[in-house]
Formats: structure tokens, C-alpha cells, sequence
């Protein structure tokens, strides 16, 4: 047995060593306890979290391992004998490096799903969805062996810790997260495929028991099987031995009892009544962030709207150059090598007028690359030839090339940025929004870039500056395919550059203390 365990955290080390860079931390963070389970298994897969770094080694993990295997083994054999607890280690150490996998999967869903997320680190070490589909994934290795108690046991003790129930025995496929978490329940026959996303106070439950002479018949399918790329709102219950397709969104407090087909939206057609009594005064929110500070009243007169600042520039301090001068023009219609070389000439903060072919993929569409990279150790070969954009167009109105075409916020892609790279792809990306330490890094280490393009002006980039749209790959996605659109004279700045320069790491704080338009440095 310890030569196995040596041999499985041999393998888990160095799997370790070869994680992308978004998986590593430099930091070490304080110990944090947790029930003894959870903490093993949070130190073996991701050790730079939870470990002071000298204390990471192959060794440690071993010593890790052995802790956490003793544990589970005089757990199993309490409730069953020695021989059966032997056969379930031998199953949960084979299986280590896949769960691994998979949980990697499960951080990234994570951090896509989630815009108030700032890190994986924040994930790995508090997000309460994510800590239950450790401990389970865990627990249903148990389940699958045939073991019933010491499974539950462990699910329990989530349960206690995040108040997210998950039965062992359901399936659960990769790149799944539980947002917010509490109130979760997912009973023991449900099936979920991959890129799942459920919230608060969801129910995956039954809707009633087959019984004979009075007596539960255990064992039935009685819970949901959902699809691929399904969306379950909060407070949804989706009950009983039914079949929601792929491609489905459900919404808010919706009942679900019947079959939903594929590429569905579900949601409540009448909500509760609510009284509504004007209010002058207040302030109005837009929903995009580009919009957010917009300001408005309400009256019994109308709407008015507030006059937009038309020298916003004045307010980025630590600015080096006249952003208002002349664009760079850059042809995206030459070899990737050429593009990066009018780029590589130009500082952070220079305008860009593109105008040629580019790619168009956001976040499904990124995952899906992704996966094609695991599976033939290769990028699709349209993300090495033309610049990557992160978007997808609204409806088509007759008489134009495409609906609104605005970028999305960026930094939801940035933990697939360094292996694209490395093969090749991305390494002229467009969005809006600042990026992670770790595309900063990707660029440097492999010559890439990253352009801002304008946030809030979608409708006007369709009209004005794409040209064509295409679909070219997973079709079946909708508007988060995978597009090549050909634009011209495209307004974008250089963010970061291949040198490692970051453009918002260049801006200082706007001074209230004195009247000057830049920051007082020398007070």
C-alpha cells in the first residue's frame, strides 16, 4: 500500500509542477481549518494555497496522502470490514489524478461564471460551492464502489460546513459550480453534463417515491438528468425523473416537472404583483459597466438624463503620451508575425485603427478550444493566423452586416491564455476591461498582446466597422460560436504589450486633495 501511495503522489507532484500558471500562487497564505477530510484534500491538489512553500515537496504530499488514506480507510472499514475498505482506497488512489483534472475544470467554470471573483485563489480557498465538489467528488468514488455510509458521512459534513447538499451518488460531470451555494440540494439519481451552473436554494429533487406494500423502492431513478451548458436559476426546483436538454437556461423560482427540451428558456411568465408610487430625484443605473456611472430623474415631466463628460481623458492620471493624436493603422490581413511586429513598436496607451480578419470567441467557445488542446495537444489553427475577439453579435437587423458587436469583459479568459499562447493561438487579443497578473505574464513569456476596444458602443462598431460575419466553429452554440468577421479601421489602445507593460498599471488615483488634474506624488 505505501509504495502505491507513494507512486499516486509522485504522480499528483508532478502534476503539480506542470500546472498552468493560473493553478500556482507565489503567496503563502495562513492555515485554515476545516474537517479533516477537506483539508487533506485541499493541500494534495493544491498545495500552494494551503502550504507554506518550502513545505512542498513530493515527500509532504505523500505524508499528505498516507494521513488522508488512513483516515478514510478506518472510516470505510467502521461502517463495512477491512477488505471492502482496501478495495475503495485502491479505487479513490487510481482515480486521484483525473478528480485532479477535473476540479481544474470545475476552478475555471468558477471563475468564468463569476465576475466578482478576482482570482482562483479566492476560489480555491473560500468559495463554499467549490469546497462541496472537492469533498464529493471524492465521496462518489466511494458511492460508485458500493460503499453507503462512510460516503454520506463525508457529504454531511459539507453539508454542516456550506449548507450545500449533495448526494454522493449523483453524477456530476466537469466544469460544474454551485454560485453562492446555500440552500443547494442535488439527490442521489440526478445526472448533470458538463458546464453546469446552478445557484442558491436550487432543488434537483423527486417528486414522489415508487413504493410496494407501503414499503420505499430504493434504487429508482426518481431525480433530474440535465445537459450540457444548463443554467438553473435561483430558487428553481427542478423535481422528479425527467429529462432538461442541453443549451437550457431556467429561470428564478421556476417549478420544473416536465421535460425541457434543448436550447430552451424557461421562466415565470406572471410575477407576483407589486405596487410602484413615483419617486423624483432618484438616481438611474444602466446595466452595462461601461454605462454604470450614468446618472438620470424621473419626473412627471420626463426622463432626462445627465450630459455625459466630454474630456474624460483629464481624469486618468500618469498618462505618457497624447492619446488623441493619430491612430496606428495595422493590417490583420498579413502572417501573425507581421502583426505582432507593427505592434510590438507601439506603447501601451497607442490607439490602433485595425482593419482584416478577426476571430470571434467568449467564454463557451474557450472551453471548448480548450478542450480540443487536451484532447490533440493542439490550438484550432484560425486562432494562430488572425487576433482573437472577445464577443458575440445580438440579432442581425435587416440591412446589416450584424447585430450589436461590443467586446465582453476580458479577464473571465485570462486562465487559458498561457497554454494558447504557448501553442501558438491568442497572442493578439480584444476586449474591454483590465486583465489578470497572469495574462500579463503569458504575454511576456510568448510575445503576445492585448487591445481595449470600446466598451458601450456596440451598436456603433456593427454599423460603422464590421464588415462580415461568419460562423466558423461550434455552430450549435448560438452567439457564443466561434466567428470570423472582417472589420475596418476598428478603434482599439494597446493595453499590454509583449514586454510584460500594462496600461492600468500605469494609471494613479485621480487627487481630491488639491485642484490639479494628476496625482500629488511628491505630498
Amino acid at each position: 500500500m505505501d509504495t502505491y501511495i507513494y507512486s499516486i503522489a509522485h504522480k499528483l507532484y508532478e502534476m503539480y509542477l506542470q500546472d498552468e500558471e493560473a493553478f500556482h500562487s507565489k503567496r503563502d497564505y495562513p492555515h485554515k481549518e476545516v474537517f479533516a477530510e477537506l483539508q487533506r484534500l485541499r493541500k494534495i491538489f493544491f498545495p500552494d494555497f494551503f502550504m507554506k512553500h518550502q513545505n512542498i515537496s513530493e515527500s509532504h504530499l505523500a505524508c499528505e496522502l498516507t494521513k488522508l488514506v488512513d483516515h478514510i480507510k478506518n472510516s470505510v472499514a467502521a461502517y463495512n470490514d477491512e477488505l471492502f475498505a482496501h478495495q475503495c482506497i485502491m479505487a479513490m488512489l487510481e482515480k486521484l489524478p483525473s478528480i485532479k483534472k477535473t476540479l481544474k475544470t470545475d476552478l475555471i467554470a468558477a471563475y468564468a461564471g463569476d465576475p466578482a471573483a478576482p482570482g482562483l485563489s479566492l476560489i480555491i480557498r473560500c468559495y463554499p460551492g467549490f469546497q462541496a465538489v472537492v469533498v464529493y467528488r471524492i465521496a462518489h468514488i466511494l458511492y460508485e464502489c458500493g460503499e453507503r455510509y462512510y460516503c454520506r458521512e463525508l457529504m454531511e459534513n459539507v453539508h454542516s460546513y456550506t449548507s450545500i447538499d449533495i448526494h454522493p451518488g449523483a453524477s456530476i460531470k466537469g466544469h460544474f459550480f454551485i454560485d453562492h451555494g446555500v440552500g443547494v440540494v442535488i439527490g442521489e439519481t440526478a445526472i448533470l453534463g458538463e458546464w453546469c451552473r446552478i445557484y442558491q436554494s436550487v432543488t434537483l429533487g423527486a417528486m414522489h417515491f415508487q413504493e410496494e406494500g407501503g414499503v420505499i423502492n430504493r434504487g429508482t431513478k426518481r431525480h433530474p438528468t440535465v445537459g450540457d451548458y444548463v443554467t438553473i436559476g435561483t430558487g428553481a426546483k427542478v423535481l422528479g425523473n425527467i429529462i432538461v436538454g442541453s443549451h437550457v437556461r431556467i429561470g428564478a423560482n421556476c417549478w420544473i416537472d416536465r421535460n425541457i427540451d434543448s436550447n430552451q428558456t424557461v421562466y415565470i411568465s406572471e410575477h407576483p404583483t407589486h405596487f410602484v408610487k413615483p419617486c423624483a430625484n432618484k438616481g438611474v443605473k444602466i446595466s452595462c459597466s461601461a454605462d454604470r456611472n450614468i446618472k438620470g430623474k424621473i419626473t412627471k415631466d420626463g426622463i432626462f438624463v445627465e450630459e455625459l463628460e466630454h474630456n474624460p481623458e483629464q481624469y486618468l492620471c500618469g498618462l505618457t503620451r497624447d492619446i488623441s493624436k493619430e491612430p496606428t493603422r495595422i493590417n490583420l490581413d498579413v502572417p501573425m508575425p507581421e502583426i505582432l511586429k507593427q505592434l510590438t513598436v507601439l506603447p501601451v496607451e497607442s490607439p490602433v485603427l485595425l482593419s482584416g480578419t478577426i476571430i470571434v470567441a467568449r467564454d463557451i467557445a474557450h472551453a471548448r478550444i480548450n478542450d480540443i488542446l487536451k484532447e490533440t495537444g493542439d490550438v484550432p489553427q484560425y486562432i494562430k493566423d488572425h487576433p482573437i475577439y472577445y464577443a458575440g453579435p445580438a440579432k442581425q437587423p435587416k440591412g446589416y452586416p450584424s447585430g450589436s458587436f461590443g467586446p465582453t469583459t476580458s479577464a473571465r479568459m485570462d486562465p487559458y491564455v498561457d497554454d494558447f499562447q504557448a501553442h501558438g493561438g491568442s497572442l493578439v487579443m480584444i476586449a474591454k476591461g483590465n486583465r489578470s497578473e497572469m495574462l500579463t505574464n503569458a504575454c511576456k513569456k510568448h510575445g503576445g498582446f492585448y487591445l481595449g476596444a470600446i466598451g458601450g458602443a456596440a451598436a456603433l462598431l456593427a454599423e460603422k466597422n464590421i464588415k462580415s460575419v461568419e460562423c466558423i466553429a461550434f455552430e450549435d452554440l448560438g452567439m457564443e460560436a466561434v466567428w470570423k468577421i472582417k472589420v475596418e479601421d476598428l478603434l482599439a489602445f494597446v493595453l499590454v504589450d509583449d514586454k510584460g507593460n500594462d496600461f492600468f498599471k500605469q494609471i494613479k488615483p485621480f487627487c481630491s486633495s488639491c485642484s490639479k488634474k494628476c496625482c500629488c506624488e511628491t505630498k
